[in-house]
């Protein structure tokens, strides 16, 4: 549910997102802190940044990340590295796993090698036919159809809306 502004009708207490939440954060033995939107003293988990919480209606709009310390003794090798959350203000656990590779070498790099350019078209055979519109379909000697840069002989280079593309000369007209 997405929840009604207070100032708006059928927001606050009579709002039933307001109703669920205040029913999760209760189930948590948390309901004081709907109230003010952040979490009261003495909360089940540590807060992982002092004074910042998730808590309530106090959306955030960060995020915190754990880093994952490993010991510089354990072995390489393949390992499961698992997680688990246990939310707060809801009943809800969440949890996954990964298969990960340990090792000490470099990681592999992330970088994609950028793509070849296209072999350049070849004239040879060609024959431009206006009725065909072969120029536009077939006539780019280098680049692409929509972003040609030279055309074949019998056709010349037009620019618009569609790119840069070869249309018959107009002696080819008919």
């Amino acid at each position: 549910m997405d929840p009604v502004p207070l100032n708006e009708t059928g927001g606050g207490h009579s709002d039933p997102w307001e109703t669920q939440v205040d029913c999760y954060g209760a189930c948590c033995g948390a309901s004081s802190s709907k109230v003010h939107g952040v979490c009261p003293d003495n909360t089940e988990f540590y807060p992982a940044v002092s004074g910042h919480s998730g808590f309530g209606k106090n959306v955030p709009d960060w995020s915190m990340m754990d880093k994952v310390l490993i010991p510089a003794d354990l072995e390489e090798g393949e390992y499961m590295l698992g997680w688990r959350w246990d939310c707060e203000e809801s009943n809800q656990i969440w949890q996954n796993c990964a298969d990960i590779v340990l090792t000490k070498d470099a990681p592999p790099s992330t970088t994609v090698p950028a793509p070849s350019p296209p072999p350049a078209q070849t004239c040879s055979g060609f024959t431009p036919d206006a009725a065909t519109y072969a120029c536009y379909y077939a006539g780019c000697k280098t680049g692409e159809s929509t972003a040609c840069e030279e055309c074949c002989e019998g056709c010349h280079l037009e620019s618009g809306a569609k790119g840069a593309y070869c249309m018959e000369d107009t002696s080819m007209a008919v």
